[in-house]
């Protein structure tokens, strides 16, 4: 497709109602989701046959830091007394402790 088939489409698409708009971004979710969803289940099967399972694959991607901690420090201003926290803290509280429970 070319760069100006591509542009034709956008203008199309800004050129669109604000209702027909949230349906075609509600599609377009759908569609990124069900890809994500085939890419997650063949990523699995590939960790399976590398011996890899679940948990550590959760332990993997709860230990990786999922914010800039010098932009999160630059904030630090914002957050004092009983709301300051330390990087750790703040990971636990909103992703979760990387120490998985044995089940």
């Amino acid at each position: 497709m070319s760069r100006t088939a591509i542009d034709e489409i956008l203008i199309r698409i800004r050129e669109l109602p604000d209702d027909d708009r949230l349906v075609l971004d509600e599609l377009l979710a759908q569609e990124e989701e069900a890809e994500w969803r085939e890419e997650a289940v063949k990523a699995r099967e590939q960790a399976k046959t590398q011996g890899i399972d679940q948990q550590a694959i959760d332990r993997a991607v709860k230990t990786v830091p999922v914010f800039d901690e010098p932009a999160m420090r630059a904030l630090v201003g914002c957050t004092s007394g009983r709301l300051r926290k330390t990087s750790d803290q703040w990971l636990d509280e909103t992703r979760g402790s990387a120490l998985l429970e044995e089940k």
